[in-house]
């Protein structure tokens, strides 16, 4: 079995520095032109299902893959963004000074961190978990490409990997990013690729249409 987990192009929150959480934020143009370059490097992959956020930024850049392979699209609540609550909308360097201490927490222990009306780490997990294993054993010999958010991969791959989600921010996840893990015969994960964004570079160079 083969995952591939993308994280959705860029939205102009994302170059701003807001935090987004699950606000339904659209792809900027330029998250539209990435997620067009993604699936063109996607493009000649078998992929045999897909499952994405419901979220527009991540639905849209799942469409756009979609639309070079012959695979159905999912749409799945449990892959929506980390809920920020209060923080949603704000800089970070806004809420660096508005709720220091919880903000210090969060980059420090993240799995410790309780954002005022947002979720936990832990509360993630159980949601992911809870799509995660059932679609484990229900396509354990296929191509599974699963398209989410920053936060939310993050805990995915804690999860996949058995890693406690104290190894949070070990991971990093760019706009229209790429990883794949693939499982080993003792039924573990391996982290095969991670945060590939090479296909980016094509982005100066593309021509409406290419095939």
């Amino acid at each position: 079995m083969r995952i591939i987990v993308v994280r959705h192009g860029e939205t102009d929150w994302n170059r701003e520095g807001r935090f987004q959480g699950d606000l339904d934020v659209p792809l900027n143009e330029h998250g539209l032109k990435q997620a067009e370059i993604l699936s063109i490097a996607l493009a000649k992959e078998k992929i045999d299902i897909i499952f994405s956020s419901p979220l527009r930024r991540a639905l849209d850049t799942a469409k756009a893959i979609a639309m070079r392979q012959s695979a159905p699209i999912f749409v799945k609540d449990e892959l929506k963004e980390i809920s920020f609550g209060e923080w949603e909308g704000l800089l970070a360097s806004e809420v660096k000074r508005r709720y220091s201490e919880v903000y210090e927490i969060w980059k420090r222990e993240p799995e410790k961190a309780l954002v005022p009306s947002g979720e936990s780490l832990e509360m993630v997990l159980h949601r992911v978990n809870s799509l995660l294993y059932p679609m484990l054993d229900r396509y354990d010999k296929e191509t599974v490409l699963i398209v989410g958010h920053g936060g939310v991969n993050k805990v995915l791959f804690c999860s996949l990997l058995g890693l406690p989600l104290s190894y949070f921010w070990v991971f990093r996840q760019d706009n229209a990013s790429l990883s794949i893990l693939e499982r080993r015969d003792d039924g573990k994960f391996s982290l095969r690729v991670f945060n590939d964004t090479c296909h980016l570079c094509m982005a100066d160079n593309y021509v409406e249409g290419a095939p």
